[in-house]
């Protein structure tokens, strides 16, 4: 049996070694003489390795008594040892064992494959999420571009209304200063066109007063007596009449109504010439009068129709104002309604 023991150096240190072993005999000796060490203890109730320190009174060591049986030399059949790595299981444990590892190896390489999908997945949506937020980056820009514009729109809204306001009572304004104008040139151009109706029957009247003068101062002097007395009587022209009512069977008093007769037609033909001068300038005149009422009508008719250009346009462009105004405020309203912000 080996023994230990703890001797001291010099120095004071102590220091583990091992002594001698002991026979068999002198083993009993050492038992005689320690029998305190076993008393109390059968073999029964002491375990399979049993070790046992003591300290002698009378030396400086210990003593380390290892024992490996009840009895000495006694052999018992034992169980054999299990190896370092022993599990000390069942078969059944085993068995219960493996199919656990199995399942939990199936359920292992199937947790693989979801994760692999699932980070498959999670690059996908990493991807969308950078698509995403670079969309919303862009329609970041474009929001504010839009409410840009449409505070543009707005602001230009607000200046079309107010500038419609203003123009829609100039407008009025001014269509009713036109139309009261159109009102007094077509009351001007009915009056000039009666006034051009009354001259042109002055006219035609004088024309054919002139007519009827110039025919008979014609039959006066280009026939005369030679009419009557290439014929032998009267022609019954007028001045023939008065020589008719005039004449006497003498011969004394024929030729003193035809002296007097002569003079007459002198008279009479300065004052048909004078009367015809003073009729020709009057033709003259109301010729210039009625050809300057020509053109004051045609002024008019031209001022008259500028007037209903001019009323034609400015309703041409009310009415583009209005439709302008009607499709900003359609836009206002589809922006309102979140067209361009959905």
């Amino acid at each position: 049996m080996p023994e230990y023991r703890i001797n001291t150096s010099i120095g004071g240190k102590p220091q583990f070694v091992r002594s001698r072993s002991f026979s068999h005999s002198h083993h009993h000796h050492m038992r005689d003489h320690f029998p305190h060490l076993h008393y109390g203890h059968s073999s029964d109730d002491l375990p399979h390795h049993h070790l046992v320190d003591h300290l002698l009174p009378h030396d400086h060591y210990y003593r380390v008594e290892y024992r490996r049986g009840d009895h000495h030399h006694h052999h018992h059949p034992r169980r054999p040892a299990c190896p370092t790595n022993c599990a000390c299981i069942t078969r059944d444990e085993w068995a219960n064992l493996l199919e656990q590892n199995r399942n939990y190896a199936a359920l292992t390489k199937s947790l693989t494959a979801d994760a692999a999908k699932l980070k498959k997945k999670a690059d996908a949506l990493a991807g969308d999420k950078a698509a995403a937020e670079k969309e919303a980056q862009r329609l970041a820009c474009s929001n504010a571009e839009l409410s840009a514009a449409l505070k543009k729109l707005q602001d230009e809204n607000a200046e079309l209304r107010r500038c419609l306001t203003s123009q829609k009572k100039d407008d009025c304004d001014l269509v009713e200063s036109l139309r009261l104008r159109i009102r007094n040139l077509l009351a001007e151009l009915d009056g000039k066109d009666s006034v051009i109706k009354s001259l042109e029957s002055r006219v035609c009247a004088l024309k054919k007063e002139l007519h009827d003068l110039k025919h008979r101062y014609k039959h006066r002097h280009s026939h005369g007596h030679k009419h009557h007395r290439g014929h032998g009587g009267p022609c019954g022209c007028h001045s023939c009449g008065r020589k008719k009512a005039g004449g006497k069977d003498d011969d004394g008093s024929s030729s003193s109504s035809s002296s007097d007769s002569d003079s007459g037609g002198r008279s009479s033909r300065g004052i048909l010439r004078k009367r015809l001068a003073e009729m020709s300038v009057s033709l003259a005149l109301w010729q210039r009068k009625a050809e300057y009422a020509e053109k004051r009508a045609l002024e008019l008719q031209r001022d008259c129709d500028a007037a209903r250009a001019e009323v034609a346009r400015q309703t041409d462009l009310a009415d583009r104002f209005r439709s302008r105004i009607r499709r900003l405020e359609d836009r206002l309203g589809c922006r309102e309604r979140g067209v361009w912000f959905s």
